[in-house]
């Protein structure tokens, strides 16, 4: 299932699972994903104009989220979300 979030004024492309989610559970998810990478830009600013897409994933005691940027300057990234 793709999912969009809007991050710095523009969409980012969020792949999910699709197992059939709640929607309550997807906003959630996709809300707590946008306040993530706005606190991890703070951290590290540099580098985020080539953020492309957005994979969440199932992990243990939650979901992470595996942020694939373009070129080859940055390696794709994993943020865990709870």
């Amino acid at each position: 299932m793709l999912l969009r979030i809007m991050f710095h004024d523009r969409p980012i492309p969020v792949n999910v699972p699709d197992h059939g989610y709640s929607e309550d559970l997807l906003e959630e998810l996709t809300d707590t994903l946008a306040l993530r990478l706005e606190a991890a830009q703070k951290q590290a600013p540099a580098g985020w104009d080539e953020l492309q897409t957005i994979e969440l994933e199932a992990a243990s005691g939650g979901w992470k989220a595996v942020l694939y940027f373009s070129g080859d300057k940055r390696p794709a990234e994993s943020l865990p979300l709870r």
